[in-house]
């Protein structure tokens, strides 16, 4: 049966929510439970709707009920899927409905299904939008000869009657019990329900409301129970025992009248639920063998639900202005959606491949793969001709290119257009990738690895074009950091954040950490240049069986491994001021490893990049301050914040010397780029060294 739950009961009216059984949203969060911005104002509906809305999304992302928006602030930027919540929060009211979460998962073929129950979700939204209504509700009035305050004495009485209701017009109307809902129960001269009935198709809607209007008619008088004819109001016990003491059958048992002899019912439109999943929409009952829909990321302009299979011709109007139903030409799919689906409404508006079996198969996805090498002293004439594909109007006459230094690696140019000064979305960043790199970097898990932050909203720096040396991708506005601004309140908080959440993505785990495969694929390659690093290699083969197995005691922290970013430093964290919002760069060597790793390698790079200082280090007190916002985002237990957190830490730091260290050694024998090297692995492998005494005490 259907769920229901009075919401206000007065002396005039009883209003209930009326929802289908598998229906389980999220319940909002209690406001003792949430901690609100300093510019919250608890008297503007605006504000409460929102953070309303952002505390149910973030406890149903993050499980968690404790929600704090002083620590982890609302930023209303493009690159935000909270941005997007907010604004769907905003079309569900506009949409006179209500936004709502869910955890539980429901297949692409149940979306009209739940549409027609008042529940609409991301996947047919679209649908809704542009069917001009088709999913509407014939609402009407019974009037009852029962007594109203006898009737909703109690909110379980009232319960009781509702659901008694819902039975008898589900056997009047023939269909489901979830198509039909009352929404209120009114005191007058007679007792007033009000009734709904909805189907997915507005024609089958007002069949069904039309019989169900005749059917009610022909109840003979004769056949009424007695109570009703002798004019007294009497009270409404249940269905059951009516059914059971009279004749009639059980669809009459409480129906006195009928329908007005005009204007006998309305239809209104709007879902009374959007239902959001964070973890996005289950189509693969649909698109069986196609796992890049689940992980599609929409471009700048999109709509939340993703179309697929077109070019940029033909989504013209789309994105010079908005994707409006009216300014639709042709659909191409509507003739083979129509056919595989009657009930489409036959409207003009966007039936697309959403709608059809298969859906765009032939759907082209990011990155896309150019067999092409792209020279750095030619870049300024090749870059052209590699980008057609996504930046067709751009030519050297329109863009300025910008040659960035701070890669050791790589090197980094942007593309900007000069068109567009103060708009910087649609920059790209040119990444030609260093000389022998692919030695130790795996390219693949890079670009894997973008897309993985992308999907789950960390960052929003997709690769679109992926060629024989090299990447390219979106560019992530702002300045790079220098070692005095990663020490700026402000600034510190926002990395906490970001690396908290960045290390909450979730994560197929490794046999091994990251730190001990790299640090021995780094010797292997040191061993053919004929270096004597015996001692090095000695100390590798501690850390991994003697060290790292007991190294973390505290279960709160063992076996920790997550996605890291290990490369962190402050060349490495864009800072944009004017969102006060912040992204990473550089996911070179991104792969599962110990999280205090990644948060040990970032305090070791307050040195800096250019004159590195590597005493530079946050103290006991600013590393306490960091970790305190870093373990609330990710939900973990502050109470082990301590100096032996702090101590453990220090010992990963030595790690990250030796790691950084045997890299620049690499570096020195192989790089082009005009970088002193063999200075830059003195000073790691000193500071490791130094560190070595600590993260070797046990032995």
């Amino acid at each position: 049966m259907p769920i229901v739950t009075p919401s206000q009961i007065t002396n005039e009216k009883a209003t209930v929510n009326v929802s289908p059984a598998w229906f389980q949203p999220v319940k909002p969060i209690p406001l003792e439970k949430i901690h609100f911005p300093a510019n919250y104002n608890k008297n503007s509906s605006a504000d409460v709707s929102t953070y309303e809305c952002l505390s149910m999304y973030r406890f149903i992302v993050k499980n968690t009920d404790n929600v704090d928006f002083v620590v982890e602030p609302f930023l209303p930027d493009v690159g935000n899927t909270e941005t997007l919540v907010v604004v769907l929060n905003k079309l569900a009211h506009q949409l006179g409905a209500q936004l709502t979460f869910t955890s539980a998962d429901f297949k692409y073929n149940d979306s009209d299904y739940r549409t027609t129950c008042e529940v609409t979700n991301l996947g047919n939204i679209h649908s809704f939008v542009a069917s001009e209504r088709n999913f509407q509700t014939a609402k009407f009035n019974l009037y009852l000869d029962l007594d109203y305050k006898n009737t909703t004495r109690s909110p379980e009485a009232l319960r009781n009657f509702v659901l008694s209701v819902i039975n008898d017009m589900c056997h009047i109307a023939e269909c489901d019990k979830d198509f039909i809902r009352v929404c209120a129960v009114k005191a007058a001269s007679s007792l007033i329900v009000e009734i709904g009935i909805t189907t997915h198709n507005v024609n089958q809607t007002i069949e069904i409301a039309d019989t169900v209007k005749g059917r009610l008619i022909k109840i003979p008088m004769a056949k009424t129970p007695s109570f009703l004819l002798n004019g007294s109001k009497k009270s409404f016990t249940s269905l059951e025992d009516k059914s059971n003491k009279t004749s009639t059958p059980p669809v009459s048992s409480i129906l006195e009248c009928l329908f007005p002899e005009k204007d006998e019912y309305t239809l209104e439109s709007a879902p009374k639920f959007l239902e959001l999943q964070p973890s996005d929409l289950d189509s693969s009952d649909k698109y069986l063998n196609d796992t890049a829909w689940l992980g599609m990321n929409n471009g700048p302009g999109e709509w939340a639900v993703a179309y697929h299979g077109t070019v940029l011709k033909a989504v013209k109007g789309i994105t010079d202005q908005r994707l409006l139903q009216d300014l639709v030409i042709t659909d191409l799919m509507k003739f083979e959606a129509k056919q595989q689906n009657p009930s489409i409404p036959d409207v003009k508006g966007l039936y697309v491949a959403t709608h059809c079996d298969g859906g765009a198969a032939e759907m082209n996805s990011l990155p896309i793969i150019e067999n092409f090498n792209l020279s750095f002293s030619n870049v300024s004439t090749e870059i052209y001709s590699l980008i057609k594909s996504i930046r067709p109007d751009w030519t050297p006459l329109n863009t300025r290119l910008v040659t960035f230094t701070e890669g050791l690696t790589n090197i980094i140019l942007g593309l900007f257009d000069i068109r567009t000064p103060d708009d910087e979305s649609k920059t790209l960043i040119i990444k030609i990738y260093g000389a022998q790199t692919e030695l130790f970097i795996d390219r693949q898990a890079e670009i894997n690895a973008m897309r993985v932050t992308s999907e789950y909203n960390v960052f929003s720096q997709r690769v679109l074009i992926q060629f024989n040396n090299g990447i390219i991708y979106e560019y992530a506005s702002g300045k790079a950091c220098s070692r005095e601004d990663v020490r700026k309140e402000n600034i510190s908080r926002l990395i906490a954040t970001k690396l908290a959440q960045f290390h909450n993505i979730p994560n197929q785990k490794s046999e091994k950490p990251y730190i001990i495969i790299v640090l021995r694929r780094f010797i292997q390659i040191l061993n053919e240049c004929a270096l004597d690093l015996s001692s090095i290699r000695s100390d590798i083969d501690i850390i991994e069986e003697r060290i790292l197995p007991h190294l973390i005691s505290n279960p709160e922290m063992n076996k920790d491994l997550v996605l890291c970013h290990n490369d962190l430093l402050v060349k490495n964290i864009i800072y944009n001021e004017k969102t006060q919002s912040l992204s990473f760069v550089d996911f070179e060597y991104t792969h599962i490893n110990y999280a205090l790793f990644d948060i040990a390698n970032h305090f070791v790079e307050y040195a800096g990049v250019d004159n590195a200082d590597f005493t530079i280090y946050p103290t006991r007190d600013e590393q306490k301050k960091w970790l305190a916002i870093y373990f609330q985002v990710r939900g973990m237990n502050q109470q082990i914040i301590d100096d032996n957190l702090c101590h453990l830490i220090d010992k990963f730091s030595a790690l990250a010397h030796l790691m950084w260290g045997l890299w620049a050694l690499i570096q020195a024998r192989i790089s082009q780029l005009d970088f002193d090297y063999v200075n830059y692995a003195n000073m790691r492998i000193d500071s490791y060294k130094k560190l070595r005494p600590i993260l070797f005490e046990q032995e």
